[in-house]
């Protein structure tokens, strides 16, 4: 054998160890890209999902939010509870309302703390259940007891199911808390005196 073939098979071997190496790199360069993408494409598609409803376009929002959803079933980072409550939001304004409804209560199963889905599902059923809404007023005041909007609204919603005494107690504290809440207060709503 000449010193030449001997040279040119291990340029051969080497060049083939680097071919190998460089593939098992790009093959965990690329399975650590895959994995830290679609870690980032849930918090993308949130993004995404905000900016499109922003736009005023909740088909692409709704489009995004129900794929945060499916992307995300263990709720990691609060995304799927988030999405829950957009698509709420997104209803809301659409004038669905029980399907509105329904995510809220999604929202609300993925995290119970989760105030804004209790707000905005009371201020939904305050029309068509009362009772339930006063319901889910009462437990952000369990959260969260000096929230003046949620006092206010409670109280209102106290003095239509008959409660005054609690009623006007209630919106007493919200208007000491947020003076300007005193402007909405109805025509019909008794005397605070």
């Amino acid at each position: 054998m000449s010193s030449y073939s001997g040279s040119r098979t291990k340029r051969n071997w080497i060049i083939a160890v680097i071919v190998v190496l460089v593939l098992a790199g790009g093959g965990v360069a690329a399975y650590l890209t895959l994995h830290k993408t679609t870690t980032l494409t849930t918090t993308a598609l949130m993004n995404d999902g905000l900016e499109a409803q922003t736009r005023g376009n909740n088909t692409l929002a709704a489009a995004d939010y129900l794929k945060v959803i499916a992307r995300n079933p263990s709720n990691k980072g609060n995304l799927t509870t988030y999405a829950y409550y957009n698509l709420g939001v997104i209803n809301t304004d659409e004038n669905n309302t029980a399907v509105a409804i329904g995510y809220y209560n999604q929202a609300i199963q993925s995290d119970p703390k989760y105030l804004p889905a209790l707000f905005n599902l009371a201020v939904v059923e305050t029309s068509t259940n009362p009772s339930g809404a006063l319901t889910e007023y009462n437990d952000i005041l369990a959260i969260k007891p000096t929230d003046p909007n949620t006092l206010f609204n409670a109280g209102l919603l106290n003095d239509q199911l008959g409660n005054v005494a609690i009623a006007k107690e209630e919106v007493k504290e919200a208007i000491k808390l947020a003076p300007a809440l005193k402007s909405r207060i109805p025509k019909t709503f008794p005397s605070l005196k």
